[in-house]
C-alpha cells in the first residue's frame, strides 16, 4: 500500500513564525518488536517528554508487536543471497495509520522515531542486510513525512545471547544498531543491558533475560526520552536560546571541565603513592568555595550539598581511574601534570566560575527551579553518572538561592 507523503506548506516566513509560536508539537514514533511492545509510554516515556516540552506540545504514537523480523517494516526489504524470503511491510502501513492521523491539521515541530527491534532477525541470521534495512527504514519514513530532519534513537539489544548461541547474529546485530546510530548526528542509541535482570510483569525472577525487567521497561522509556530530547535540544531549537538557556549550558561545560581534571588528579596520586581521599584538602576547598559563594549573594547552606556532590563525583571518577589503571597499567597516562602548582589552581579557577555562573543565573532574575535536566543529560552520560546522582544533583541545583 503506497502512503502519500505529508508536506507541511507554510504561506510565508512570517507567517510561519506566527504559527509555530502558536502551535509547538513534537512527535515521537515508537515502534519495534517485543522489548517496545512491553514499553508502556505513560509510565515514563511520555512524562519524561513532557517535563522538557509540556504535555500539550507532545504527540506519542506507539504501534509495536512482538517477534517481528524488520521486514515487516521496511518495504525495500531483500533478503541475503540464498534466503527466498519476501518483506510483508504491513506493521509499517499499521504504524502509519496512527501516525498520520495523530498529526492531522498540526504543525510538526520535530519528528523522533524511537525504534526498539532486531531479536528475530538476530534469529534468523540476517544479519548480512539489517543494516542496509535499518537506514531504508529511516529514509522511508522520512520521505513519506516529507522531512529530511527526523531524529532516530535506537535501542540497542541487550546482553542476552552474547554467545550467540540461541540467536546466531545477536552480537551482529548489536554492532549494526550501533555503527548506524553513530553514522549520523541526528542519530542515537541508548544501551539496555541493564534492563534485563530482577522481577518480570509476570513477578518472576529474571536475569540476561530476552525481555526487561518490570523496572526496566520504565528506566527504557526514560533512556529514550532522554536520548530524544538531547537531540531535539540540539537541532530543533525554533527560538535564539534565552540568557538563562546560555547560562545553563556554559554551567554545564564549566562541571564538565572540573570532572576533566580528575584523571590527571587521579594520576598524580596514583603515581606518588598518595591516597586517593584527602579530607583535610576537601575542607579547605569546601571553605574556600562558601567563602565565595557568599560574597557573591549565594545562601551557603543551598550552596554547600551542591558542592559536596561535585566533590563526592570527583572521588568516584578518580576511584575509577585507580582501579583502572592497578589492572591495566598500560593504559596509565604518559604526561602528568603537577598537582599543586598545576591542576589545584585550574580546579579553583574553574570552581570559582561555576559559583559565578550560578550567581549570574540568580542575579538575572532568574529561579533555579526553571533548571531544565535535558542540558546535563550529555554530560550525565559523559561521566555514567547513576540515575540517582542525576536526580540529586537537579534536585540540588534547583534548590540554590
Amino acid at each position: 500500500m503506497k502512503i502519500i507523503p505529508l508536506f507541511f506548506l507554510l504561506a510565508s516566513a512570517c507567517t510561519a513564525i506566527n504559527l509555530v509560536a502558536q502551535d509547538i508539537n513534537h512527535l515521537f514514533i515508537l515502534s519495534g518488536q517485543s522489548n517496545m511492545a512491553g514499553l508502556r509510554p505513560n509510565e515514563s516515556f511520555t512524562p519524561a517528554v513532557a517535563r522538557t516540552f509540556g504535555i500539550d506540545d507532545v504527540i506519542v504514537v506507539k504501534d509495536a508487536v512482538g517477534g517481528q523480523p524488520i521486514r515487516r517494516w521496511y518495504q525495500g526489504w531483500e533478503p541475503p543471497e540464498g534466503n527466498t524470503t519476501l518483506a510483508k511491510p504491513d506493521l509499517y502501513d499499521s504504524l502509519m495509520h496512527k501516525v498520520y492521523p495523530a498529526i492531522n491539521g498540526k504543525e510538526i515541530t520535530s519528528i523522533t522515531f524511537i525504534w526498539m527491534q532486531g531479536e528475530r532477525d538476530a534469529r534468523e541470521e540476517l544479519g548480512a542486510v539489517y543494516e542496509e534495512s535499518l537506514l531504508g527504514l529511516y529514509h522511508q519514513l522520512s520521505e513519506d513525512l516529507g522531512r529530511d530532519d527526523i531524529n532516530f534513537v535506537i535501542g540497542r539489544l541487550s546482553d542476552f545471547d552474547m554467545g550467540n548461541e540461541k540467536y546466531p547474529h545477536w552480537t551482529k546485530i548489536r554492532e549494526i544498531q550501533v555503527k548506524v546510530a553513530e553514522s549520523n548526528p541526528r542519530f542515537a542509541w541508548i544501551d539496555t543491558d541493564d534492563l534485563n535482570d530482577g522481577i518480570n510483569r509476570q513477578g518472576k525472577s529474571i536475569r540476561d533475560d530476552l525481555h526487561m525487567s518490570a523496572e526496566g521497561y520504565v528506566i527504557m522509556g526514560e533512556r529514550f526520552a532522554e536520548k530524544a530530547v538531547e537531540l531535539i535540544r540540539k537541532y530543533e531549537r525554533l527560538f535564539e536560546q534565552s540568557s538563562f538557556e546560555i547560562q545553563t549550558e556554559k554551567l554545564v561545560q564549566l562541571m564538565d571541565q572540573r570532572l576533566e581534571y580528575m584523571k590527571p588528579v587521579a594520576a598524580f596520586k596514583f603515581r606518588h603513592g598518595l591516597p586517593l581521599e584527602d579530607l583535610e584538602q576537601e575542607h579547605r576547598v569546601l571553605s574556600r568555595a562558601k567563602r565565595s559563594a557568599h560574597l557573591m549573594g549565594l545562601d551557603t547552606n543551598s550552596i554547600e550539598p551542591f558542592l559536596q556532590w561535585q566533590i563526592s563525583q570527583a572521588k568516584e571518577l578518580q576511584q575509577g581511574y585507580f582501579a583502572e589503571w592497578k589492572e591495566s597499567p598500560d593504559l596509565f597516562p604518559e604526561n602528568v601534570p603537577d598537582l599543586q602548582d598545576d591542576l589545584r589552581p585550574k580546579i579553583a579557577q574553574t570552581s570559582q566560575d561555576i559559583l559565578d555562573v550560578l550567581a549570574q543565573m540568580i542575579k538575572g532574575g532568574d529561579s533555579l527551579q526553571d533548571l531544565e535536566a535535558s542540558f546535563f543529560f550529555g554530560f550525565f552520560d559523559k561521566y555514567s553518572v547513576t540515575r540517582k546522582h542525576r536526580e540529586d544533583l537537579i534536585s540540588l541545583l534547583r534548590s540554590i538561592h
